[in-house]
């Protein structure tokens, strides 16, 4: 009885395997029936969709987005998911094996794109940095005695500076009472005085005057700084024993004494010779100017030409006319100034001096050398300006 039933059971279990074999069987058949045909359901909605889209861009085939690697040529529902088939057009055919980023994510991720070529790579190296002196090279200079600093012609550190430009002006105590009291030793009157004079110059030596300072004290005057020979050569070489302070100066029959200015500003205009103060004095005579400078600008024909630079009056028309008017009314036909030019400043010292020479320069564009004795350096760039 027992040997019975299990035969029985087997039986239906066979049986059960078997159906369910069948079972899949005929749903793989249908699976493969759909995926070679496309779904009736919505077939005339997708073939119109079809046929608006084709007439704007060729379409290739359709797939599954799930399953890229399956192709269909016409569209219908996914075997695989529950979604139509979405097409892929000729314009969007890439490679297999190659990549494609939509033009949208290459503006949002900043992508671009170039020719791949072959060559070397050359190293460089790019880095921040700063420039600063070498500190071996900084020299620490000590006062020899104690003063005072009266004007600084540099103004600031990295401040650019010549080769034997002056830096500082200093004013020493110390070294002005021991001239004071050299000095007075030196108007003493009598005899044996010497040794005291010795003694005061000593005294100098001491307080840290150098020999050339102590020798512009004796001569009475300052010199050229840091070139003694040309201070000799400048104001005591030329006649000998003579000190030759550089301004012509010329006495008549009856004893008057006339000043034609200095001797190194002389014009010499067509073979005349004529001082710049001169014609400066000419100018002013005009009525409608201030201050004047006159400068010789070299000329083809004359040898040299005058030009006078002229700070008008508070109120007073700048009129070239005017002045150059004025200068031939005094001076003659000969000595009309070349061009007049206008300026609301001329180069000064502090003692009011102006300064032809550093006007000149800028006129000719050459160096005007040491302007250190400037108040006003400013106005040459202004003169520059003017004379375009």
């Amino acid at each position: 009885m027992k040997t019975r039933s299990i035969v029985i059971g087997a039986a239906l279990l066979m049986a059960a395997a078997a159906g369910g074999f069948g079972v899949y069987r005929i749903g793989v058949n249908e699976g493969m029936k759909v995926a070679a045909s496309p779904a009736s359901t919505g077939g005339a909605a997708i073939a119109g969709a079809q046929k608006d889209v084709s007439g704007a861009r060729k379409i290739l085939y359709w797939h599954d987005p799930m399953v890229p690697g399956q192709k269909f040529d016409q569209p219908g529902k996914s075997p695989f998911m529950d979604m139509d088939l979405v097409p892929v057009y000729a314009d969007d055919a890439t490679d297999p094996g190659s990549t494609r980023i939509a033009a949208s994510i290459q503006q949002n991720l900043g992508v671009r794109t170039a020719v791949v070529t072959r060559g070397r790579i050359g190293t460089v190296l790019t880095a921040a940095g700063s420039v600063a002196w070498n500190d071996r090279d900084v020299a620490l200079v000590q006062a020899r005695t104690s003063g005072f600093v009266e004007r600084l012609h540099v103004r600031a550190p990295l401040d650019p500076v010549r080769s034997g430009q002056p830096l500082v002006d200093l004013y020493v105590p110390e070294w002005v009472a021991a001239q004071e009291e050299f000095f007075s030793v030196r108007r003493m009157q009598g005899r044996g005085l010497e040794s005291l004079v010795d003694s005061a110059r000593q005294r100098m030596r001491l307080a840290g005057m150098s020999d050339e300072q102590i020798r512009l004290v004796e001569t009475g005057l300052r010199g050229v700084w840091r070139d003694p020979e040309r201070y000799l050569d400048t104001y005591w070489r030329r006649f000998p024993g003579v000190w030759t302070h550089g301004d012509w100066a010329s006495i008549d029959e009856d004893g008057y004494w006339f000043l034609h200015g200095r001797s190194d500003d002389t014009l010499n205009i067509a073979g005349k010779r004529i001082g710049p103060a001169e014609l400066e004095s000419a100018a002013i005579g005009s009525g409608v100017v201030a201050e004047a400078a006159a400068v010789g600008v070299p000329h083809e024909v004359k040898g040299e030409v005058a030009w006078i630079f002229c700070v008008a009056k508070p109120g007073a028309e700048a009129a070239d006319a005017t002045v150059a008017d004025a200068v031939v009314g005094v001076l003659g036909k000969a000595f009309r100034p070349e061009r007049i030019v206008w300026v609301d400043a001329l180069p000064k010292t502090r003692s009011a001096k102006i300064v032809r020479r550093a006007v000149r320069a800028r006129v000719l564009g050459k160096d005007p050398g040491d302007l250190s004795s400037l108040e006003n350096p400013e106005s040459l760039e202004a003169i520059g300006r003017a004379i375009g």
